[in-house]
């Protein structure tokens, strides 16, 4: 009986463990992220934001596109002045957080592609 138990809780462990390691590589792969990937993933196809706007995203896609637009913010501007690309994006992930998701159609995507985009 205890071996059973025994292996009950090394199984436990390591799913845990694999758990704690695939949410960090998650993590670390957004971080590493450069614009376009970014921009690809949260609003290429099948665009997160859209989902958001839309309200059709569920409570992981509204972290995921945080956590993109989080690491956009990290990123250097391609071009442009580096302190309104911290500003603008600093914003963007403002409303994304505290904002209602409609609000995302308020974001001047022109106004940064025409400062920012190479």
């Amino acid at each position: 009986m205890w071996i059973r138990s025994m292996f009950a809780g090394a199984m436990a462990f390591m799913a845990l463990i694999m758990l704690m390691s695939g949410t960090a590589e998650a993590q670390k792969d957004v971080k590493e992220m450069s614009v376009k990937e970014i921009m690809v993933k949260a609003h290429g196809k099948d665009a997160l934001r859209n989902k958001v706007m839309n309200g059709k995203a569920s409570n992981d896609e509204k972290k995921q596109l945080i956590d993109l637009y989080t690491a956009l913010a990290a990123v250097k501007a391609p071009r442009g002045d580096e302190n309104d690309w911290k500003e603008r994006t600093k914003k963007v992930v403002e409303l994304v957080k505290t904002g209602d998701p409609a609000d995302l159609k308020k974001v001047d995507c022109k106004g940064c592609h025409g400062a920012f985009k190479k």
